[in-house]
């Protein structure tokens, strides 16, 4: 029996399209998937990834849980994997992190104060997340408190007020997000900065944002998983 519930988001009528990769990969490495949301109107960032998971997780047994976004996602190792990697950080949850500081960029100088390393990937990500599920519960229990529909929003508020036990995949040990994406920090299934590799890719935000081009997902997806 699986340990580890790996939950995504995938509010479309095209599933066929939307959140095929991760599906894929998903079913490759034996990952318990559960997507939610299809058939479904896309509601506020905050009801899909913060209230609907709250909800799933109270009703599920596994331990552990992770969330990764359906549509520009993909994994790259089993269950083994990512419960050893997530264990060896010692974090009790763990969120992905970003190179943009959005949704509120002048409160960059407040992750300034906390950090500790001179990582390009600095700024919460709530595109990817794990801890153990009674964790998770206490976490996004607090985060539904907060007075924000965006997700990143609450996240980030958790993060810089309280710390609420978040730990910041800043040496991208789990979760790799793509945004601001240059070929000298990264190369498919590997972090050059860092000389991790991670299990999560997430190719999260707009073509525009991506001033070396955009990787093509499943090409990187071919050479790393």
């Amino acid at each position: 029996m699986s340990d580890l519930l790996v939950l995504a988001p995938n509010f479309t009528s095209h599933p066929h399209v939307d959140g095929s990769l991760l599906r894929e990969s998903c079913d490759k490495f034996s990952l318990n998937l559960l997507e939610y949301g299809i058939g479904r109107p896309m509601p506020t960032w905050k009801q899909a990834k913060i209230v609907e998971p709250l909800e799933i997780l109270r009703g599920r047994s596994e331990s552990f849980a992770m969330l990764v976004d359906a549509h520009d996602s993909f994994v790259a190792g089993s269950e083994e994997d990512v419960l050893r990697t997530y264990r060896q950080t010692g974090a009790s949850v763990m969120i992905s992190a970003e190179k943009n500081c959005w949704p509120r960029p002048s409160e960059a100088v407040r992750y300034a104060e906390r950090r500790y390393t001179s990582s390009p990937w600095t700024y919460v990500n709530a595109g990817g997340f794990i801890g153990r599920r009674s964790d998770l519960i206490e976490v996004l229990t607090y985060l539904v408190s907060i007075p924000d529909d965006d997700d990143q929003g609450c996240w980030t508020t958790a993060y810089l007020e309280l710390g609420h036990g978040i730990l910041l995949d800043d040496s991208c040990s789990l979760f790799q997000t793509m945004y601001g994406y240059d070929p000298i920090e990264l190369e498919p299934g590997s972090n050059l900065i860092w000389g991790t590799r991670p299990l999560v890719w997430h190719f999260n935000g707009k073509d525009f944002n991506y001033p070396q081009g955009k990787p093509d997902m499943r090409e990187w997806y071919r050479r790393t998983a």
